[in-house]
Formats: structure tokens, C-alpha cells, sequence
């Protein structure tokens, strides 16, 4: 019988966070759109652009990206527009050393259009 020893690395999380970051933006409807009436849908997403791990800190930089349907005024069907707005966040922890390899999510918990 042969018997092979193979060695298994493992990854263990040395530290770990949950925040949360209000991003506040103002989206302006395009000349070339009809003006809006009543927002239909917003389908938002987060598109992280940067993480950087510094000794005590982690640097975090994404955008949230809007696809918005409306009910255009004086016309009938629905429009739509895409905007975005940048964010970045710093999440500080005393366990976060430079060099460390990170691995963030980020989802859109809430959204309050006005």
C-alpha cells in the first residue's frame, strides 16, 4: 500500500469588521430625459474600487452604482437613468497590520429616494 503525505494549507481570518457608510448623492435628470414624475424602481449596486490594509486601519473605496426606472411627467410608459456616487471608508482595528490580504463585501442594506 502506498501512503502519500501531502501538506494542507489553511486560512484562518486573523481579524474581522462590520460597518456601515451612508453615501448621500444627488442625481440630476439629463436635458436629453423627460423630467421625473415618480421613481418606479432603483436597482443599486456597489462596486468596490480599493481596499488598502495600513497598520491599525483599512482603507476602503468603491462606487454605488443607481439604474432608475420612472414615470416621466407629461408622457406615459417609463424612463430611465444610471448614476453613481463615490465613497470611501475607513475601518479602524487594531488587529489590521500592513500586507495583510483582505477579503470586503458590500451590499446596499437601505436606500431612501426623495
Amino acid at each position: 500500500m502506498d501512503i502519500q503525505k501531502k501538506e494542507l494549507s489553511v486560512n484562518m481570518p486573523v481579524a474581522t469588521a462590520n460597518s456601515s457608510v451612508i453615501v448621500d448623492s444627488d442625481a440630476i435628470v439629463n436635458d436629453s430625459k423627460p423630467d421625473l414624475l415618480k421613481i418606479v424602481h432603483i436597482d443599486p449596486s456597489v462596486r468596490l474600487t480599493k481596499t488598502e490594509v495600513l497598520n491599525g486601519k483599512m482603507m476602503i473605496s468603491g462606487r454605488v452604482c443607481y439604474k432608475v426606472l420612472y414615470q416621466p411627467e407629461n408622457m406615459s410608459g417609463v424612463s430611465s437613468l444610471y448614476w453613481s456616487a463615490d465613497f470611501s471608508h475607513m475601518e479602524e482595528n487594531p488587529d489590521f497590520e500592513e500586507g495583510m490580504i483582505c477579503s470586503v463585501s458590500a451590499d446596499v442594506e437601505h436606500m431612501e429616494p426623495e
